[in-house]
């Protein structure tokens, strides 16, 4: 789930839900409804800059395709690229692409495998290659790549690898140089970076961390959910920074809660209860919670309240 600056509309996409199509929400009115834009398998929503996001466009038919959008009218394509082999075309204005990420991954069926997607707006070019990642062995389907996340100020992009831990990989030697160690528990790791761009976070399986990204050294680990059973494991959701960064919120869909933790001290603060379980959330800085359930996509509203500990 994604919001505007104003905090008065959410965008999100559950692919087994929603398939290629935005779910949207303003939160004054809480009616959400579906705005079809493509028939991908699936769809990716990535937040930028201006109001502005990036929809991928995830499917089989031989071509890589992202497309900027605007909160404002999510529907209208404002510009798009699709890259087939031995053509690239840039449709709209190229300009939008300086509020959006120029990094993307994805699977491209005309290499069989998972490339990145560099993109030159002012050339109007995207450079494409395979990824060759050093930690992940021959089993793509297992070990695929869910997400590239740009590290701010720099030449480095972190890769996310399903079931697996983190790739710090430049774009410009196009050479992964590191692993990132996480918590070990072989999660599906998804990440945010603080505005200051010194900061990572990021979750594994049932929990959270926070890196410095100089040296990218684990600062800070919580887990926050408990397993269900002494066989099993249960995850956390996924999480979100208040507007003012003062709180990120997770979401249990375990635990049928959202809690809050103050980004200063790493110590959860706040809990909003769930009558179901969610999966994405975003909050506002008076405290709403706005996620969606897990299995039904269903919206689900909570208020944070103070806590002392959590369950």
């Amino acid at each position: 789930m994604i919001i505007n600056e104003s905090g008065s509309r959410i965008i999100s996409n559950f692919g087994w839900v929603d398939k290629g199509s935005l779910w949207v929400c303003d939160t004054d009115s809480c009616q959400p409804y579906l705005i079809e834009i493509d028939s991908s398998d699936y769809i990716e929503i990535i937040s930028g800059s201006a109001d502005l996001f990036a929809v991928v466009h995830h499917d089989n038919a031989g071509q890589f395709k992202v497309s900027a959008r605007s909160f404002a009218d999510p529907e209208l394509a404002l510009s798009q690229i699709v890259v087939k082999p031995g053509e690239t075309n840039f449709v709209g204005s190229a300009d939008t692409w300086i509020h959006l990420p120029k990094v993307y991954a994805s699977y491209y069926s005309p290499l069989e495998d998972y490339c990145l997607f560099v993109i030159d707006s002012a050339l109007r070019k995207v450079d494409y290659y395979k990824l060759a990642l050093f930690s992940t062995g021959p089993d793509k389907a297992y070990h695929g790549i869910i997400s590239a996340t740009e590290v701010p100020k720099s030449s480095r992009v972190v890769i996310s690898v399903q079931r697996d831990s983190l790739i710090l990989h430049d774009i410009v030697r196009k050479k992964s140089v590191r692993s990132i160690s996480l918590a070990d528990r072989n999660g599906n790791p998804k990440v945010l970076f603080r505005r200051n761009g010194e900061e990572m976070w990021a979750t594994d399986y049932d929990y959270l961390l926070r890196l410095d990204i100089n040296g990218w050294k684990i600062r800070n680990m919580v887990r926050l959910q408990e397993s269900s059973s002494e066989f099993e494991r249960s995850f956390i959701g996924n999480f979100a920074f208040s507007r003012n960064e003062q709180q990120c919120v997770v979401a249990r869909p375990f635990s049928h809660d959202v809690v809050a933790l103050d980004t200063d001290r790493f110590t959860v603060t706040h809990r909003a209860p769930m009558e179901m379980q969610p999966l994405a959330v975003v909050v506002l800085d008076d405290g709403k919670v706005f996620a969606r359930d897990w299995y039904t996509g269903s919206l689900l509203k909570s208020v944070l309240v103070p806590v002392t500990n959590i369950g």
